[in-house]
C-alpha cells in the first residue's frame, strides 16, 4: 500500500491530458490478448474458457432475439391451453387404467 496525494478535481482535470477519441480508444484482438496475459495475470487457458462462454451467450441472445416476435402468441396460447385444462380436467388415473384394458385380449 502507497499513500497517494489528494489533488484537487479541478487541478486534476486542468493537468490531465485530452481525452482520447474514437479509433485511438480501440485495440487489437492480439494486444488485448497480450494486456490480459502480461499486465491482468490470465492464463490462455482462462480466455479461451471465457471466449468460448461469451460466444455461447451471443448464440442464446440470438435465438431469443429470432422468437421474440413469436412471444407474445406463444404467450396467448399458454393461457389458451390453460383455460382448456380448466374445463377439461385429465381422467383419474384408475379410470384410464381400466378403459385401455377393455378391448385387449391376455394371451
Amino acid at each position: 500500500y502507497q499513500q497517494q496525494t489528494v489533488v484537487p478535481l479541478d487541478h486534476y482535470e486542468e493537468s490531465r491530458p485530452p481525452r482520447r477519441q474514437g479509433r485511438s480508444l480501440l485495440l487489437s484482438f492480439y494486444d488485448r490478448h497480450c494486456m490480459l496475459i502480461r499486465q491482468a495475470g490470465y492464463s490462455k487457458r482462462e480466455i479461451k474458457e471465457t471466449m468460448k462462454e461469451v460466444e455461447r451467450v451471443k448464440r442464446e441472445r440470438m435465438v431469443t432475439d429470432l422468437f421474440l416476435p413469436a412471444s407474445p402468441i406463444d404467450e396467448t396460447m399458454e393461457r389458451l391451453m390453460d383455460t382448456v385444462k380448466q374445463f377439461f380436467p385429465k381422467k383419474d388415473a384408475a379410470l384410464s387404467a381400466t378403459t385401455s384394458k377393455v378391448g385387449t385380449m391376455n394371451c
